[in-house]
């Protein structure tokens, strides 16, 4: 059960990185559209 929740909050943690990278590379674009 531990190890399940462990697996839950890793992935929920990768996700939200890749959100982040993916909300930075769009405003990027959209600043360099923009200009």
């Amino acid at each position: 059960m531990f190890m399940l929740k462990w697996k839950m909050a890793l992935v929920l943690m990768e996700v939200s990185v890749d959100m982040t990278y993916w909300g930075e590379l769009l405003s990027g674009v959209s600043e360099g559209k923009a200009v």
